[in-house]
């Protein structure tokens, strides 16, 4: 069938070619009948004389049945050319092989070959057991993930509750500790004071009897020295001598037990001197510091000298003891916070504040993040995510195959959305173009190897030609060429030189390159003959014509010159040209007009008579 379609396709072109020929040279012929020199009318026989010399009048409708054209002469760059002839080809990678991805039952055909296409558009559609298969797959693993993932948030919500209970306790135990410890410094920052009061007034006490036994035992030594001088006048007698003896005596030693109570402290016997001298304005703590501090019933220093003044020291000691232990309690219920993983900054806060913002706002993840460390099996949680991660992979896996295969991420969230099979899958074009070749019917049983429709984008082409030896040095690659194909003769197609093979051919002796074309328009087709005019370099500005205006043969050349209505043929010397203008050494200025297309119709338009053509086209006789 396609080969039968190919030769219907060559036999209409061929039968269009004939018809163009034939229409051309009629149309050909009635524009030569158009110029005339001479006769009654424009339509008349052209003479069989030599070339017209003189100049030629044309009428409107002899210049638009001949389709005249004109140019102005300008100045133009001359360049150095290399001419080739080559092939138009369709890139490679401009030509897209449909495969299906799976197989299955061709159940809809969209397009045919000979359509044009756009990329992503449906090319037909398949029934296919194997990617239904696949389908509910995706629908067990999605089930399966979900599955997971509700039993590990779960999960993760049972821990979160252990480890915020955890915390809690741990918390309060903190807080509590706390209390304690403020409630024990409090109550033995009393006990001492009661305790330094209690000091106070017994060294007070110590002092008084300390002055008051100084004060007896001057009195006492007064009286005796008084009587012993009574006595040796014998005024005195001697039974009061001997009760003057006794009571000094005794005021001496009740003295010396008032300052042994001291000494046995550990005071000084300049600073009991220094009691005794007083005159009982200074306490007597101030005393015995030796006013080196200012006086202060709960400094350290008297509780530790004068502790056994007290009558049930034991007291004190204990309190002390008790404040000890509640320190400790606080730096050990600190300690467990930070091994939960608690900061400094947030102990810190709790301890000021009695509670921590941050753990109640902290979500789930960030908890067990944090403080997994206070669960007694922490790999129960290791284990169900592991698990979970396992089936979001696997689902991963079957959502790619099923990509692979040409299911659009669309189909397949509906897929796992609505838990439903899709049974027809579509195949798109993997690019723009035409459907050159078609190898697939309606019903027809394909599979992933079967080539399907092969697309052509001619967007853009390449046309290869040959590079021969003595030229190839002038050719790189970027530089510009311009195409012509006999399809469009009178336009140009330009493009850049992309690719020069390394090898020559060693029977042609010429090396393949190929020129980029952009194809817009698809004028371009793969398999046109074309010639190709490769610029390797540019020349001084000159004036020039373009190459169709120039007409004679040998050394006589000579252009058509456009004055109005009238055309005078103007003798020229010409110097270098390319592929498009030659340079005019001497016959035209800038801003003169030559006919660039007519004028080998005016030149065929002679005879004997050199009289210009009327307006109305119809010559006047001398």
């Amino acid at each position: 069938m396609m080969l039968n379609q190919r030769r219907l396709i060559h036999s209409r072109w061929f039968f269009a070619l004939c018809f163009a020929v034939v229409v051309s040279f009629f149309s050909l012929m009635f524009a030569i009948k158009s110029v005339q020199p001479n006769g009654d009318d424009d339509h008349g026989a052209y003479p069989t004389g030599g070339i017209a010399e003189g100049p030629r009048k044309l009428s409107p409708q002899a210049k638009a049945n001949i389709d005249l054209k004109t140019e102005e002469v300008d100045i133009h760059t001359i360049e150095e050319v290399v001419q080739i002839t080559g092939s138009v080809k369709a890139q490679p990678k401009r030509i897209a092989h449909v495969t299906p991805r799976v197989g299955g039952i061709v159940k809809r055909l969209y397009f045919n070959l000979g359509a044009r296409i756009q990329k992503g558009q449906m090319l037909l559609e398949l029934e296919s057991l194997e990617l239904q298969a696949d389908q509910i797959e995706l629908i067990e693993a999605s089930n399966q993930v979900q599955r997971l993932k509700n039993a590990h948030d779960r999960l993760e919500a049972v821990l979160a509750k252990k480890v915020r209970l955890d915390l809690a306790d741990r918390t309060i135990d903190y807080l509590e500790s706390l209390k304690e410890r403020h409630r024990v410094e409090t109550a033995l920052a009393q006990l001492k004071a009661v305790s330094a009061g209690k000091i106070t007034v017994e060294l007070e006490r110590m002092r008084v009897e300390l002055v008051k036994a100084d004060v007896e035992l001057q009195l006492a030594d007064a009286s005796l020295k008084r009587v012993e001088a009574l006595a040796e006048k014998r005024i005195s007698a001697k039974k009061e001598l001997i009760e003057k003896q006794a009571e000094y005596a005794k005021g001496k030693s009740e003295l010396e037990g008032a300052k042994r109570q001291f000494q046995m402290l550990g005071v000084r016997a300049e600073t009991i001197q220094k009691v005794v001298e007083s005159n009982g304005e200074e306490p007597v703590v101030a005393l015995l510091s030796g006013g080196e501090k200012p006086w202060n019933p709960y400094y350290k220093e008297l509780l530790e000298k004068y502790v056994v003044l007290l009558e049930d020291p034991a007291e004190l000691v204990a309190s002390e003891a008790e404040y000890q232990a509640a320190v400790i309690k606080v730096e050990t219920t600190k300690q467990k916070l930070l091994a939960a993983g608690l900061t400094e900054a947030q102990i810190q806060e709790l301890t000021e504040t009695g509670a921590i913002a941050s753990l109640r706002d902290m979500s789930i993840d960030t908890l067990l993040d944090n403080y997994i460390a206070l669960l007694e099996e922490p790999g129960a949680l290791v284990e169900s995510e592991s698990t979970y991660r396992e089936a979001v992979i696997g689902l991963k896996k079957t959502r790619s195959k099923l990509q692979m295969l040409d299911m659009t991420l669309s189909e397949i969230d509906e897929v796992m959305e609505t838990g439903e099979v899709l049974t027809r899958f579509t195949v798109t074009a993997p690019a723009s173009g035409q459907i050159i070749e078609q190898d697939v019917t309606l019903g027809a049983t394909v599979e992933p190897a079967d080539m399907l429709f092969q697309i052509l984008d001619t967007g853009t082409v390449w046309i290869e030609g040959d590079v021969y030896e003595d030229v190839l040095a002038k050719i790189q690659e970027g530089q510009d060429v311009r195409i012509r194909v006999a399809a469009y003769p009178q336009e140009v197609f330009t493009g850049k030189v992309s690719i020069i093979s390394d090898d020559v051919d060693v029977e042609k002796r010429a090396a393949h390159s190929w020129i980029e074309v952009e194809n817009p328009n698809r004028k371009l087709k793969p398999g046109m003959f074309a010639e190709l005019t490769i610029v390797t370099a540019r020349k001084d500005e000159v004036i020039a014509v373009p190459l169709a205006a120039v007409l004679g043969e040998g050394a006589e050349k000579f252009v058509f010159i456009e004055e109005g209505d009238v055309y005078n043929r103007r003798e020229i010397a010409l110097g270098a040209k390319d592929d498009r203008y030659v340079e005019v050494k001497d016959g035209l200025f800038p801003g003169d007009i030559v006919v660039v297309q007519g004028n080998h119709e005016l030149m065929a338009a002679s005879g004997p008579s050199k009289v210009p053509l009327a307006d109305d086209g119809h010559a006047h006789q001398h």
